[in-house]
């Protein structure tokens, strides 16, 4: 069972002010999971993996709970971008991923990949900015951030990286910033990607992070504008 440091963390998922709506691009935002052995991609798509299941939580938004991967269980994971949150020109990714080693561990630790990436952002200018908050429950936790000149998903060069040992990081939102590999050009691609490590069964950790470029202010202004609780979309999960 999650600690009370663990359900405190997870009622700070952020979602979209409604004036930066923009229209939806022909593509939709995924998330990929490694596990060290196999990988599963989540699309933004109703039929993905119970993905979105009733189409209420709308384009730009991908999110899956109680799934179990290997030695891993997800508690819940969810990664908003355009359009519910920022556009092309002003990209903004918020990504929240809760998981726990399920199954008893060798000697050799446990490593769990989470990403989150969407294309097609641009023209952009400026420096990104990344924000990070959560609980490594094993080893360490790790937050980084990609862009992709060739419009690829889950690929790219690295913008900025940040790791965390054992225990709490933040809040406030532990923040590092980067200049965008391949400038103010466009289409791009942005990933961002938490990578787990456990040693023992049954650990717990949590990320909540978020991107954004170029404009660090906006970022701020939304962490205080537009915060609600994983909460709720932990109970969607559960009603039958």
């Amino acid at each position: 069972m999650m600690n009370t440091a663990l359900r405190t963390l997870l009622s700070g998922v952020m979602i979209a002010a409604l004036g930066l709506l923009v229209t939806p691009s022909a593509e939709a935002a995924s998330i990929k999971c490694y596990n060290g052995v196999s990988t599963i991609i989540v699309n933004d798509d109703p039929e993905a993996l119970g993905t979105d299941p009733d189409g209420t939580l709308g384009p730009g938004v991908v999110s899956f709970a109680k799934f179990s991967f290997g030695d891993w269980s997800f508690v819940v994971t969810a990664g908003f971008t355009k359009p519910a949150l920022g556009s092309a020109v002003s990209p903004i990714m918020q990504f929240t991923v809760a998981a726990q080693s399920s199954n008893p561990l060798s000697s050799t630790p446990s490593t769990l990949e989470v990403s989150f990436s969407e294309d097609s952002f641009g023209p952009s200018f400026g420096s990104a900015v990344a924000f990070a908050q959560g609980v490594a429950g094993g080893t360490t936790v790790t937050y980084e951030t990609f862009q992709d000149g060739a419009n690829s998903r889950f690929a790219g060069s690295l913008i900025t990286s940040q790791i965390f040992p054992n225990g709490p990081y933040g809040p406030p939102f532990v923040t590092a910033a980067g200049v965008l590999p391949f400038g103010g050009g466009f289409p791009y691609a942005l990933t961002q990607k938490v990578t787990f490590v456990h040693t023992a069964p049954f650990q717990s950790s949590t990320a909540n992070v978020f991107l954004s470029v170029p404009d660090g202010g906006l970022a701020l202004s939304l962490l205080g504008f537009a915060l609600v609780g994983v909460e709720g979309l932990r109970r969607k999960f559960r009603k039958p």
